[in-house]
């Protein structure tokens, strides 16, 4: 696996919107309710695009709300996971933000936490959204530089 990860370019956001709905839709009751894509291409307007790519395909993305370094979406692609993309994903992105990132993550999603737990984010605060589902928002102190070799650009 050669992976690069890179900001993602215009003509990609479909493609990311629709990879972001499909992991939505596996893990999250209300985003069966509705339509992930359309609101990942309008919050993609505001927010920062990154892309993770294994011989020209994308196989995860991420996108952060700069200016509160908010992660908003990081998803692999199914048969992808477990491979560390997300990972690296995630160390690049808290490279370029010059400052702490942070994320929220349905308190339900033992996987998701798991994960997170690993890549050394904590929780730090806890609410609940209008449907009632309990959700952490979770975050570290640092700005990594990198893993593995990972080459990451703006």
């Amino acid at each position: 696996m050669t992976l690069e990860i890179r900001r993602a370019l215009p003509d990609e956001l479909a493609h990311c919107a629709a990879l972001v709905a499909r992991g939505a839709k596996e893990n999250f009751v209300w985003a069966r309710l509705g339509n992930v894509a359309a609101e990942f291409m309008a919050y993609s307007r505001d927010e920062e695009v990154y892309v993770a790519c294994d011989a020209g395909e994308i196989v995860g993305v991420a996108a952060v709300y700069r200016p509160g370094n908010f992660v908003h979406y990081l998803f692999v692609e199914t048969g992808w996971r477990s491979q560390g993309i997300g990972g690296d994903l995630l160390a690049v992105v808290g490279s370029l933000a010059g400052g702490p990132i942070s994320l929220k993550v349905d308190a339900a999603n033992l996987r998701a936490r798991e994960f997170y737990e690993r890549e050394g984010l904590i929780a730090f605060e806890e609410g609940r959204d209008p449907d009632g589902s309990r959700w952490l928002r979770m975050g570290r102190p640092d700005s990594p530089t990198g893993r593995r070799g990972v080459h990451g650009a703006p």
